[in-house]
């Protein structure tokens, strides 16, 4: 039964990806501005004039922040060493310490019997496979924790709905518990976990509906030892780039729906207050979608998938700080006019290029910087589906799907096929 829900959720992302009306040719002109404008406060300085940074312009990479969407399965990178990867496996967390060259496996078996004490039990089905979590986050002063996100429906009615649900462990594996809710939320409204990368790890929650407009109101529950005390927290900036980060993951998938949007905050009073970006980037799967900071004031906002906006792919430059946004028209890949706005496995990569499949095959396509048409990549060994990229070091990584092994290759193996 599983396995039937999940095949006809799937089917209704795919549908919806393949079959989204054309969308009309993005201009660079500013963004409308919406009901909610008023809420936003105002910049400490006034938003800049010029015009959105050109795509294929190298430009300056300080930051890149993936989204935190739970449905996609992705290697998990230690904020403290590249060196130190992870990924989610049957029954178990796969961990190297040497970018890797060898693997050590922590138990995720006790999360079953958690989840069923609560009411709860995990969901399984393709891709997801049998007690495997979807994601995992590092903690990088406290070795022996690991936040992992699980798939889960109501024991006694099954699903749908199933909810994306958090847990930990502060002793390497040997037992698990949930991250218990904040005060006026409950263990269903888990929007996924934020690394602050000094040893602080946040636990997202939201009613839904929550981030529709106006102020954001996130309630967030944090540790700082491992997962031995969690206490409440705020929002806070990331540690360079603009002050703009992804609010809670999406919490549930309802119904025979998609899951809900994930949507992206931004502040202008250094975490202060926080508001969804002005028009929303309210993002469903499939990933990836990401924030790319490329200078303390310059961000992008890029997703080849699916957009509650008439834009598709979504795809805004800001030159002040997130305060402002303009669309920025993306070089086609695809000559069918159904298609000509998908980009399946939309991403930007350390080497300030971007990489995606063409809609009609598996062939990964390039765009090198300073360069405003695509190539094909000049290697078979990325997956035949879109993935997401996830970089450490020189190398990007990747989950692969049938074997659920972690695989790699190296970021200067990817350029231009030659012709």
């Amino acid at each position: 039964m599983h396995k039937f829900i999940y095949s006809l959720v799937v089917l209704l992302l795919l549908t919806t990806g393949a079959c989204t009306d054309q969308a009309t040719p993005l201009e660079n002109t500013a963004s409308p501005t919406s009901d909610f404008a008023a809420d936003i406060p105002t910049p400490t300085t006034p938003p800049g004039e010029t015009a959105p940074p050109d795509i294929t312009s190298a430009g300056q990479y300080p930051l890149i922040v993936a989204s935190s969407d739970p449905f996609n399965q992705v290697v998990s990178i230690d904020p403290g060493d590249a060196g130190r990867i992870a990924h989610c496996a049957p029954g178990e967390i796969r961990v190297s310490q040497d970018a890797g060259q060898t693997w050590e496996s922590i138990s995720t078996a006790d999360v079953v019997d958690v989840a069923q004490e609560r009411g709860y039990e995990l969901f399984y089905g393709e891709p997801w496979p049998e007690d495997a979590c979807l994601s995992v986050t590092l903690d990088p002063q406290f070795p022996q924790a690991y936040y992992a996100v699980f798939t889960a429906a109501i024991e006694e009615y099954g699903a749908p709905p199933l909810f994306y649900m958090g847990f930990f462990t502060a002793d390497g594996g040997e037992s698990w518990q949930f991250v218990d809710s904040p005060e006026n939320s409950t263990i269903e409204d888990f929007g996924g976990f934020w690394n602050l990368g000094s040893g602080t790890v946040q636990a997202l929650f939201f009613p839904a509906g929550s981030l529709s407009q106006g102020p954001a109101e996130i309630l967030i529950t944090e540790t700082t030892d491992g997962g031995n005390e969690w206490r409440p927290g705020e929002l806070a900036c990331p540690a360079v780039g603009p002050c703009l980060r992804w609010g809670p993951a999406p919490s549930s998938i309802p119904g025979m729906g998609s899951p809900l949007p994930q949507s992206i905050l931004y502040s202008a009073d250094n975490g202060e207050t926080w508001s969804v970006i002005d028009p929303p980037a309210e993002l469903r799967g499939p990933a990836p979608n990401q924030v790319i900071a490329r200078s303390d004031s310059q961000v992008l906002i890029i997703s080849g998938g699916i957009s509650l906006s008439e834009e598709t792919p979504v795809f805004r430059a800001s030159n002040d700080s997130g305060f402002s946004w303009q669309p920025v028209e993306v070089p086609p890949l695809s000559t069918d006019e159904m298609n000509a706005d998908y980009f399946p496995g939309l991403q930007y990569l350390a080497n300030h290029s971007y990489i995606s499949q063409a809609p009609e095959g598996s062939t990964w396509y390039w765009l090198e910087p300073g360069l405003p048409i695509w190539c094909a990549v000049n290697t078979d060994r990325l997956p035949a589906y879109p993935v997401e990229l996830r970089g450490a070091g020189d190398q990007v990584w990747w989950v692969n799907h049938e074997t659920q092994q972690a695989e790699h290759i190296s970021l200067s193996e990817l350029t231009c096929a030659v012709e």
